[in-house]
């Protein structure tokens, strides 16, 4: 007899496979010849002199090669989505800006019209082949669920653990006044591999650019394991832009840029990277992360300049503001979640940084502005209990503060207040945290002592160590990316 666990997988399997369109209520779905050139070859056996330019400088300059690619042209077939799901792993795709005929329009549009899942190592590369050229990945009559879907809900596939990577493109849905709509354009579940996103431009339909939503522990009692595994982002020089939209004759605005959110997935660090990407236009925060004990987020050179007021459609409860990070209750405070923020500009009506739970915060060199500069939850809002946290600011970024000079080239941190506010303290909204925040014109000095201060001190050398272990592991990873050209 099958077990719950079983029987739940497979009905999971069968509403992914009928939303991407590899099931169908019509058997000739199924059946539909799709054109050979659509079929993924061997990488070596492609002539790439007959490839379009652009696709043709660009594998040159790929450093992560894969077994097979595939060069798509727009107009080759009404829908992609097929053609896409039936690749192998290890693939590379070029979503070429050089129609058949062999022409170059501003805009090229590849329709899909059910959920694409991605692959373990593949990797799918818009590449215009003239300057300023939108290739776009555009939803045509789809209802409900992702464009892009990478993981599973029940599992840990512990045997993917390399990359995957999704770049140029500009992901657009086709809502009308219907209930017609994308909830996510990349929707991410639990995972043992990268996924980077760079270089892409998203126009927000009614959720997030990306969701990480991997509510599992990757801690398992049965296993040994001599690394911890879990999923990986990267949202790299990304654009994301929100706009109000209609449904069913009412106003509605996203309700987030990107959403993380990892509460259990613990120990793994500098997994999770948003680095050089700018939020625009309308939408209830611009960045939201969740992560579990002991793990860390890096949040570096991003802008966020948004407006919040609006109804979302999954709850008109939602917070409104810039960032928000939570961390984890009940946590010593060796284990509690690190996000580590430096060089981000953030500009909102309201609050530019919430903070939810225990967890310790790098702060540094950061422009904020807004009505309020800080909301810290509480934790039983009838009881005002705020749970702890811990802030420091190192000499670490201090190479990028001085480099970007977003305040005044040292790691302090700035504050300005809308015309319409009356906080002109930096400090306004933190109410139970250690530790020392510094600003241009003041510092924002924890009054918790005891026991907080002494246990961060206690196993200082082994934060401090971790942390820089972890910026030298990002500086890599940027130094990478850039030599790729996706910076």
């Amino acid at each position: 007899m099958l077990s719950y666990k079983q029987i739940l997988a497979m009905a999971l399997s069968t509403v992914l496979l009928c939303s991407s369109g590899l099931l169908s209520a019509s058997p000739h779905s199924v059946k539909r010849q799709l054109p050979i050139d659509t079929m993924a070859s061997p990488c070596g056996d492609i002539d790439w002199n007959q490839s379009p330019p652009g696709v043709r400088q660009f594998h040159a300059r790929q450093q992560f090669t894969t077994e097979h690619c595939l060069v798509l042209k727009p107009g080759m077939v009404d829908d992609y989505a097929p053609v896409l799901n039936r690749l192998p792993s290890d693939t590379t795709v070029y979503f070429s800006g050089q129609t058949s005929d062999s022409l170059t329009p501003t805009v090229v549009v590849y329709p899909v019209s059910s959920t694409v899942t991605i692959k373990h190592r593949q990797h799918f590369h818009a590449v215009p082949e003239q300057n300023n050229q939108i290739i776009r990945l555009m939803y045509r009559d789809f209802s409900g669920g992702p464009m892009i879907h990478l993981g599973d809900p029940l599992e840990f596939d512990i045997n993917q653990s390399d990359m995957s990577v999704i770049s140029g493109f500009h992901f657009t849905g086709a809502r009308e006044d219907t209930d017609n709509s994308i909830d996510t354009f990349i929707y991410v579940q639990c995972n043992n591999q990268t996924l980077r996103i760079a270089n892409n431009v998203f126009h927000l339909d009614s959720h997030a650019s990306v969701h990480l939503n991997c509510t599992l522990p990757n801690s398992d009692a049965n296993q040994t394991l001599t690394t911890h595994y879990g999923p990986s982002l990267e949202f790299i020089s990304n654009r994301v832009i929100g706009s109000s939209y209609q449904l069913s004759g009412k106003s509605y605005i996203p309700s987030a840029g990107i959403h993380i959110n990892t509460p259990l997935v613990t120990d793994l660090k500098e997994r999770i990277l948003i680095s050089g990407n700018t939020f625009t236009g309308i939408m209830s925060k611009g960045i939201e992360i969740a992560l579990g004990k002991n793990s860390s987020a890096i949040l570096i050179e991003n802008t966020i300049d948004i407006a919040t007021a609006g109804n979302v459609s999954i709850s008109n409860q939602i917070q409104r503001g810039g960032v928000v990070l939570q961390g984890r209750s009940n946590v010593q405070p060796s284990r509690m979640p690190v996000f580590e923020m430096a060089a981000n500009r953030i500009h909102v009506p309201e609050t530019a940084i919430i903070l939810e739970k225990s967890l310790m915060l790098e702060f540094s060199c950061n422009a904020l502005q807004g009505d309020f500069p800080w909301s810290q939850v509480a934790h039983n809002e009838e009881a005002a209990h705020y749970e702890k946290f811990h802030a420091f600011s190192t000499e670490k970024y201090l190479q990028l503060c001085s480099r970007k000079n977003v305040t005044d080239g040292s790691t302090r941190n700035l504050w300005n207040t809308n015309e319409s506010s009356t906080q002109k303290s930096p400090c306004e909204g933190l109410q139970q945290y250690s530790g020392i925040i510094p600003f241009t014109t003041s510092n924002c000095i924890g009054s918790l002592k005891e026991p907080l201060t002494e246990s961060i001190q206690a196993e200082n050398g082994t934060v401090t160590t971790v942390l820089i272990i972890s910026i030298m592991v990002m500086t890599t990873v940027l130094s990478t990316i850039g030599n790729l050209g996706l910076l």
